[in-house]
């Protein structure tokens, strides 16, 4: 009985000091997100599931991708509908200000947008919006 009671103590010494490394080892690192601060609109839209590039224009997976057609999502800036896709959303905000990006691409979610939010919805909040 003694043995195993020996041998308890010590399993549960080890778990205490490598409970105790890994916090601190955790507590003074510097975590990936610190390093890697995106600088611009592309950066924040890269972080984001689904969204990838096609030379300058921004695609979200599932969108309609149109031969004949704009295939470039609906870009949704403080709740107002910009026209000019990227590159005129690109021209308005400044990835510091950004306060959140919701991309919409499910059918359900885009009923709302009709026709406008057929290859998906991007939608960036603002720091300085009201709400």
């Amino acid at each position: 009985m003694k043995k195993t009671t020996l041998i308890s103590l010590l399993i549960l010494f080890v778990l205490m000091v490598a409970c105790s490394t890994t916090k601190n080892a955790a507590d003074s690192s510097v975590s990936a997100e610190d390093l890697s601060t995106p600088v611009t609109l592309e950066d924040r839209l890269r972080q984001k599931s689904g969204v990838f590039f096609f030379g300058t224009e921004v695609r979200i997976r599932g969108g309609d991708q149109s031969f004949f057609g704009d295939s470039e999502p609906l870009f949704i800036i403080n709740g107002q509908a910009i026209t000019g896709g990227y590159s005129a959303a690109q021209s308005m905000v400044n990835a510091v200000e950004i306060r959140s990006i919701t991309v919409l691409k499910n059918p359900s979610d885009l009923a709302m947008y009709g026709v406008r939010g057929a290859n998906g919805v991007i939608k960036i909040k603002l720091k300085n919006s009201k709400g």
